[in-house]
């Protein structure tokens, strides 16, 4: 579907440059600002804006804004060019000309389309009651014209304004309304298409559950990227999804991807390796030294290159590894990675607990720390071998979620939710058994309670486990808690 979407806008363009160049040509000029208009949208649609521009200069030295249409087509256009260029101010003064061309040509459809247009530009101004006074003025010429496509954009207006001027509860019925129409008639796109926009409004049907199976169609077949806050990283469809907490696991489109084979294995510890050491901007020199060590620098430099040739086709898509300027990441546009989740939700935590001005509620709260403990699924890589990059990273995360665990307990000790602290530990030991850190903050806490016969098969437990897994005992620190227990 992707294949036929890109392929459709190719062949749009190219009708358009065909067109264009008999009118040059032959001096037919009698279409040419319309063909210009659409080339304008096109470009626009996908995201090519040098090349709207350079057809919008066209349009503007064209016989076109001489016509009412020709002008009301350039400066809406315009408009939109600068809104996705973030240049508010100029989309203002182009908007409001094109509303006032559409007037004098007469057509309600070009009008809904330019009110359309300006209710987006005055909220983005923070004029919200002129905005609003717009979509009412369009709802009212709307009822009798019995256009889908005008209703389909009014409904998604609607639920973006009310979005983006952060009125969310007055735009649900907009955003049901709309994306039902989208799904009835497989609409995958309109005019004044801004990328991010249409990402928040998909992130934000997808957490209430509004037609998720079209949003993510929708996403996957116009490549949207994720949004802010609303992204609800479990929902989004994401092209990957990579989890390294526990089991190596990577989905394409959901799929659970092969990963056994001889010729999958360089490129995939390619992968691994960049996972570990934090998959954004990481030097290639490194990722090259940390794969082939003992072999000459230009040497492992070029296995690198290959290999990263090699994990591109494997996964089917070159955009999603990127290599600029000597350093390596995985596209966080194409990419779901457990640790990057793991890691901005203990930032989440540590934003909570430090009582930021917006006061953080307890079911908050224990809604952060069940992410934390369905993230943590077990110690980086668990059943990779030890390479040394392997093994600081997984050492970084167990140390940072048994210290924020640590946290979390402190605050629910000072409510007195005993219950779930007791709980919160014996799952956390359940997914890293060799954390003896935990071990030994629930042997404290039941020493605390007074509970000493717990704690005594705490550490038991921790003595079985480290004997059978590691051919060890626990360390000295947790056998002197252990001693102290017995003592009292």
């Amino acid at each position: 579907t992707i294949r036929i979407c890109l392929v459709a806008y190719n062949l749009s363009r190219e009708a358009v440059e065909q067109g264009l160049e008999i009118s040059r040509s032959q001096g037919v000029r009698v279409w040419g600002d319309q063909l210009l208009a659409q080339g304008v949208a096109v470009s626009l649609e996908i995201g090519e804006l040098e090349s709207a521009e350079r057809l919008l200069k066209e349009m503007e030295s064209s016989s076109a804004r001489s016509r009412r249409l020709g002008r009301c087509l350039y400066h809406s256009l315009s408009a939109w060019s600068c809104m996705l260029r973030d240049d508010t101010m100029s989309a203002y003064e182009h908007q409001r000309m094109a509303l006032s061309a559409s007037q004098e040509v007469g057509s309600p459809f070009f009008e809904v389309l330019c009110r359309l247009g300006w209710a987006q530009v005055l909220a983005a101004t923070g004029d919200i009651r002129k905005s609003d006074a717009q979509l009412r003025r369009v709802s009212g010429t709307l009822s009798g014209m019995n256009s889908r496509l005008l209703e389909f954009m009014t409904h998604l207006t609607s639920a973006q304004v009310a979005l983006e001027t952060g009125r969310p509860g007055q735009g649900l019925d907009a955003l049901r309304a709309a994306l039902e129409l989208g799904r009835q008639h497989g609409l995958t796109h309109v005019l004044w298409w801004r990328p991010r926009s249409m990402a928040r409004l998909c992130a934000w049907a997808l957490a209430e559950g509004v037609e998720v199976d079209y949003v993510r169609h929708l996403v996957r077949v116009r490549r949207l990227a994720p949004a802010g806050e609303l992204v609800d990283a479990a929902a989004w469809p994401w092209p990957f999804k990579l989890f390294a907490l526990g089991k190596f696991r990577l989905l394409k489109e959901d799929q659970p991807q092969p990963l056994g084979g001889k010729a999958q294995s360089r490129p995939l510890e390619l992968l691994k390796v960049l996972v570990a050491l934090g998959g954004k901007d990481v030097r290639a020199e490194q990722l090259a030294e940390t794969l082939w060590p003992h072999v000459d620098g230009d040497y492992a430099y070029a296995s690198f290159t290959s290999t990263l040739h090699r994990l591109r086709r494997l996964l089917g898509l070159d955009e999603a590894v990127v290599l600029q300027d000597g350093r390596v990441s995985l596209n966080p546009s194409y990419f779901w990675l457990d640790t990057w989740i793991f890691e901005r939700t203990l930032g989440k935590v540590d934003a909570a607990l430090a009582g930021s001005s917006k006061p953080t509620t307890d079911q908050q709260l224990n809604e952060l720390a069940q992410q934390l403990l369905g993230l943590y699924q077990g110690p980086f890589l668990e059943d990779e071998s030890d390479r040394a990059c392997y093994v600081a990273f997984r050492e970084h995360l167990r140390s940072r979620f048994l210290r924020h665990t640590s946290k979390l307990v402190r605050r629910w000790e000072e409510t007195e939710q005993w219950d779930k602290i007791a709980d919160y530990y014996e799952r956390a030991i359940d997914v890293d058994d060799l954390c003896e850190g935990l071990y030994r903050q629930l042997m404290l806490f039941y020493q605390k309670r007074g509970h000493a016969s717990e704690a005594v098969d705490v550490y038991d437990r921790c003595r079985r486990t480290f004997s059978a897994l590691l051919n060890a005992n626990p360390s000295a620190e947790t056998t002197a808690i252990y001693q102290s227990i017995k003592g009292s």
